[in-house]
């Protein structure tokens, strides 16, 4: 860690995975300012292949509920009605997925550096964290926070097949 993350940590209370996430995003807002059309082509394409995984994913949570869980009928209706499910589908999942697609991505281009496989690997142990406090809190209950681990696993793994698919497809926005 530079001498600057330590002290904006120190100042801030800012975690890793937070300075990571800004730095990327700073990173990213700016190849988007640049290249908006080309950053456009790949966030419909991200979200088509997040889209496709979903049902996956829910299946997963669902098998997870039943089997890890033991969840009866009624319980499950109580976590299947629930809003955290959305908040899972719509943040905790997706942000996963996203990390877990560049990352695949990047692997299989060989251009994942360790350094960048770590940062990616610290921001979504911190989301799967916050994922299962929130969801531990929600539901009172570490069984249930521990199916939408497991989904959100699910969702890494195949955030980074697609990830890998795209790269082998040579689907590309902009020339090599």
């Amino acid at each position: 860690m530079g001498i600057f993350s330590s002290i904006s940590s120190a100042l801030f209370g800012s975690s890793e995975s937070q300075r990571i996430k800004a730095k990327k995003e700073l990173a990213y807002n700016s190849q988007k300012a640049l290249f908006p059309n080309e950053a456009k082509a790949v966030e419909e394409l991200l979200q088509y292949h997040y889209e496709k995984a979903l049902r996956d994913i829910i299946y997963v949570l669902g098998n997870a509920s039943n089997h890890h869980a033991n969840l009866s009928d009624s319980e499950y209706q109580k976590v299947k009605g629930s809003p955290f499910v959305d908040r899972f589908i719509e943040y905790y999942a997706y942000e996963i997925f996203i990390n877990a697609y560049s990352l695949g991505h990047q692997l299989r281009a060989g251009t994942a550096d360790e350094k960048f496989q770590r940062e990616i690997m610290v921001m979504m142990q911190e989301l799967n964290r916050n994922l299962l406090a929130e969801a531990t809190s929600t539901f009172s209950s570490t069984k249930i926070a521990e199916c939408f681990s497991i989904a959100a696993s699910k969702a890494a793994d195949l955030g980074a097949e697609a990830g890998a698919e795209v790269y082998d497809q040579e689907y590309i926005v902009v020339k090599k």
